[in-house]
């Protein structure tokens, strides 16, 4: 069975940066974030156990962009639910990236982003528990070499039988509203 105490769990650090005062910072987010998403899990209950999984999408010319799904399991539930938590850091400077921050103020994000996700939602027949209206200002993301991935939490707009839905947007069709630092610019490859 799982250890209940939270440094037993597998979770992300990130290690080996030159300022480690950066590497700190950027620790805390995580941890922040993720024990956050475990005290929603009900992680610590006896009968709740956790189950971590971690990936880097991106680890590039000073931005890492990355995202932890923990799935957390109650005794006797019909099914587990799973919550996805991503980052986009600098890794010199330790600022972890909204989706706002990668596009130019005033350049309308939203609305090109939704109108894209609708059209992928009806291209793959998504089913919806609710009608899709809009991201966040800052929705969920994370970087991959050539796409921005928007998602959302299982229940959110799908039902769980879809998992986490996941919207790739090639970065093509976001080149002319980025902002000029965006850490897009700094991870086409």
């Amino acid at each position: 069975m799982p250890s209940r105490n939270l440094q037993a769990l597998m979770l992300p650090r990130v290690q080996g940066l030159p300022r480690r005062r950066v590497q700190d910072h950027i620790n805390r987010v995580i941890q922040r974030q993720l024990r956050e998403a475990l005290r929603q899990l009900n992680y610590g209950r006896r009968d709740v156990n956790v189950y971590p999984s971690f990936t880097n999408s991106v680890n590039e010319n000073g931005v890492s962009s990355s995202y932890t799904d923990i799935y957390g399991y109650q005794q006797g539930a019909a099914h587990g639910l799973t919550l996805r938590r991503s980052f986009t850091f600098n890794l010199a400077t330790g600022r972890l990236y909204q989706l706002s921050d990668l596009f130019q103020p005033g350049s309308n994000y939203i609305e090109r982003i939704n109108n894209i996700i609708k059209e992928q939602i009806e291209e793959q027949e998504l089913p919806l528990i609710r009608t899709f209206e809009s991201i966040s200002p800052n929705q969920g993301y994370y970087l991959e070499y050539g796409n921005l991935v928007i998602y959302f939490q299982i229940y959110e707009y799908t039902p769980y039988s879809v998992g986490i839905p996941e919207f790739r947007i090639p970065y093509a069709d976001l080149t002319d509203i980025l902002a000029p630092n965006s850490p897009i610019s700094r991870v086409k490859g």
